[in-house]
């Protein structure tokens, strides 16, 4: 990513702006159903989406070029999702009436399905990070890249049947959460 001479004012920043266009276009299906795993309203996924684009804008000096882009952008999008659901349970909770007495649950529920995806998401951020590199890199290639069994494969060059057995093995990591 020409992100440095960019800044510096070389002509590269329309050529960086046109890639983040087109990956933009590339990416968007698969962005918007990952961010209906923080929220379901298709509006407010909309506007998630608008939110990964602006602080992928204002970040992108900060990307080092360590992965490629698009697994940056979804990782922009998992901490855009975390913000949205955790603004979303302090609103409800400020508007949960306190006055109706304990019988009333009015709004309990919404808080108590998102502290538990919250509490759902920490635990599965938790084993993704402690699992060995070669199931992550496939999980990535596999659901972040949105690859089929057959290119995740020929990209990480390892057999198919390898592809599966790691996926498999991650489903089973991640599961009980």
């Amino acid at each position: 990513m020409e992100v440095n001479r960019a800044e510096e004012g070389d002509g590269t920043f329309s050529d960086l702006h046109d890639q983040l266009a087109t990956l933009a276009l590339r990416t968007d299906g698969k962005l918007r159903s990952f961010l209906r795993r923080f929220e379901r309203d298709p509006q407010l996924v909309d506007d998630l989406v608008q939110d990964v684009y602006v602080e992928v804008l204002k970040s992108l000096r900060n990307f080092g070029g360590r992965s490629c882009l698009e697994s940056w952008i979804f990782g922009v999008a998992q901490n855009v999702g975390r913000q949205h659901v955790a603004k979303a349970v302090a609103h409800r909770a400020r508007f949960v009436d306190m006055e109706d007495g304990p019988d009333d649950t009015r709004g309990a529920p919404d808080v108590l399905h998102i502290v538990a995806l919250q509490q759902r998401l920490r635990l599965v951020d938790q084993k993704m990070r402690a699992m060995p590199e070669a199931l992550s890199s496939t999980f990535e290639a596999y659901i972040e890249e949105g690859l089929t069994y057959e290119q995740a494969a020929k990209s990480l060059r390892i057999p198919i049947g390898t592809v599966r057995s790691r996926i498999f093995r991650v489903r089973e990591l991640v599961q009980d959460c």
